[in-house]
């Protein structure tokens, strides 16, 4: 597998997007103006993740102290292979600490999904935690978050949902 950052302007960039925009509800993403602007970041970096043909795509914040997986998806034809858990391994290689958000598991997909990241060695905090809406027109999502490679302490918690508000949703005050 290769994993390629890309910019706004590479030549994959459309196929990548139309992954990303096609794996996540309105409510859990960037339009693509906001996706343009949050390419200017320095601490962001949105990969697209190859083995011959484009696979899927992760986005990752560089924060303090951690790496925050914003989006990950793997493009539907693809799914099913083992690919998941293959990239999450990968990154679990690259970064000491990951940070995700897991909308809160209630349908039998979300229940899988949060059964696919244990598998991939995710720990599930049991924290209160609404990510942030993308814009004014969308809605906040009540999510856990999970980390690698091991639980965020309570004590850590508040610092960590104060990080990713700031950076990720240029929030002031964190929502709970």
């Amino acid at each position: 597998m290769e994993f390629r950052k890309i910019i706004i302007d590479s030549p994959d960039f459309k196929e990548a997007w139309q992954i990303l925009d096609s794996s996540f509800p309105e409510d859990e993403k960037r339009d693509l103006s906001q996706q343009k602007e949050v390419f200017k970041k320095d601490n962001y970096s949105f990969i697209s993740i190859y083995d011959d043909t484009l696979i899927g795509i992760v986005t990752i914040w560089h924060l303090d102290g951690f790496a925050f997986i914003e989006q990950f998806a793997v493009k539907k034809e693809w799914r099913n292979k083992g690919y998941g858990v293959k990239i999450l391994k990968e990154l679990e290689g690259k970064y000491n600490k990951i940070i995700l958000e897991m909308e809160f598991p209630e349908t039998e997909l979300q229940k899988r999904r949060l059964s696919f990241y244990q598998k991939a060695g995710f720990i599930l905090n049991l924290y209160p935690y609404k990510q942030p809406p993308y814009s004014e027109d969308k809605k906040s999502v009540n999510c856990l978050i999970m980390s690698y490679p091991k639980k965020i302490s309570k004590k850590k918690f508040p610092n960590i949902r104060k990080i990713l508000h700031k950076e990720v949703y240029n929030l002031v005050d964190s929502l709970i």
